[in-house]
């Protein structure tokens, strides 16, 4: 099975990169799985980016069921909030009908009791789970620069 974490567990939360608007949904409409192709061992708290790639076709469903507002704020590209990754299993385990959120393969990444940031944190965001620290200070220092 593919790991994209490394082999030991670090300490301190860890961050994971989504297409919009699949972050903003977790934290805000109830999404409570991420459909996955690969495991890590991390349990725990995961602060969720959400990052360039628009599924434009979501986003006009999220429009129509949250209203314009809620569909701005998805769009958004940053740190949205933070999740804890309680559980892995294989949608085999579950045969996709764990959550209406499940596909019928891979890996569902079991997330629960989201906490929604005031606003969206400025970051770059990474592939596989990656520390957060790092690119919220690189984006946020590009920023100062532009706006001195």
């Amino acid at each position: 099975m593919n790991s994209h974490a490394p082999d030991q567990t670090p300490a301190g939360p860890r961050a994971l990169s989504l297409h919009r608007p699949w972050a903003w949904l977790i934290i805000h409409a109830g999404k409570d799985i991420e459909n996955r192709t690969w495991h890590t061992p991390y349990r725990g708290p995961v602060i969720l980016h959400s990052a360039r790639p628009l599924n434009t076709a979501i986003l006009a469903e999220l429009a129509h069921r949250h209203g314009s507002q809620a569909a701005r704020q998805a769009a958004f590209i940053g740190f949205v909030g933070v999740a804890d990754l309680q559980s892995i299993h294989p949608a085999t385990a579950c045969a996709g009908g764990c959550s209406p959120w499940a596909e019928p393969t891979g890996m569902h990444w079991v997330f629960a009791d989201p906490r929604p940031f005031r606003s969206v944190i400025p970051g770059l965001g990474s592939r596989g789970l990656f520390d957060p620290l790092l690119p919220v200070l690189i984006e946020n220092a590009r920023l100062a620069k532009e706006s001195a």
